[in-house]
């Protein structure tokens, strides 16, 4: 479960934090309110390509995190052995820096990542036994190069 996401110099937002561990969340606004902002960082996280264009102007670099919970998921723990990635107590870290001349660099726990590895992470996170959940919706809205890793 998402309960933290972190957004510097990211296209028009200086800097913003959202928590969402104290229940329900939903993005709600009127239209040019910065909706799309979240849900293309969200994106960026889950392995989306990165442009230069996304870090806001005059800034060197665009920073996006996001922490979730995983107690009690067994298949993100195994995962994040299996991809060498030190699972922390309880929380996993998604990072992700893209710089003014559009080179990114993705991470998770603190520890270098392809940018193919979160697709990987979002995958196992997000899916449950009915199959995919958020992966699969969000596929049907960004024509991503990575939309179909996540239907396997």
């Amino acid at each position: 479960m998402l309960e933290r996401l972190f957004i510097r110099d990211f296209i028009l937002v200086d800097r913003l934090e959202l928590d969402f561990s104290s229940g329900f969340g939903a993005l709600t606004g009127e239209t040019g309110a910065g909706k799309s902002i979240l849900v293309d960082a969200l994106g960026l996280l889950m392995g989306g390509r990165a442009e230069a264009s996304v870090v806001r102007n005059g800034c060197e670099r665009a920073e996006l995190s996001a922490e979730f919970a995983c107690a009690g998921h067994d298949a993100l723990a195994d995962w994040l052995r299996e991809q060498d990635f030190e699972p922390e107590e309880g929380v996993v870290i998604a990072r992700r820096v893209i710089d003014a001349g559009g080179r990114s660099r993705a991470y998770i726990n603190g520890a270098p990542a392809s940018v193919a590895v979160p697709c990987s992470f979002w995958y196992c996170c997000c899916s449950d036994s009915t199959g995919p959940g958020l992966p699969s919706m969000l596929t049907c809205h960004w024509p991503c190069s990575w939309a179909g890793t996540f239907h396997r």
